[in-house]
């Protein structure tokens, strides 16, 4: 594989080193920086849940909780994918990853 090198001199194309190669991020190294970085707005968050068919299930989950997740679900302003509210939630509904990461790319989505 080969590298575009810019200098002042000029563009230079060499062939890419074993450290080029290491620092080259994995997927899964990508799927995590995504997952720690992700967050949607309330509104996203519900619509998503709302259009998965799971709305007023997580309405009645988090009736169950105490008070202090009741609060962050009923005044968080946006909500972030690996919250520990998130993933108690996600425990809770036995939602794995992949339909974790599904609803907050559906979330995501969702301009209003």
């Amino acid at each position: 594989m080969k590298k575009l090198v810019i200098q002042s001199s000029g563009v230079e194309v060499v062939d890419l080193t074993t450290e080029d190669l290491a620092a080259i991020p994995t997927p899964e190294d990508t799927l995590e920086l995504w997952r720690n970085s992700i967050e949607v707005s309330r509104l996203q968050a519900k619509v998503a849940l709302e259009q998965a068919g799971l709305l007023t299930t997580v309405e009645d989950v988090m009736g169950g909780m105490g008070i202090i997740e009741r609060l962050a679900w009923s005044d968080a302003t946006v909500f972030r994918r690996r919250s520990p509210l998130v993933n108690a939630l996600a425990t809770q509904l036995n939602l794995s990853e992949e339909d974790l990461d599904s609803l907050f790319i559906a979330a995501e989505s969702i301009e209003l």
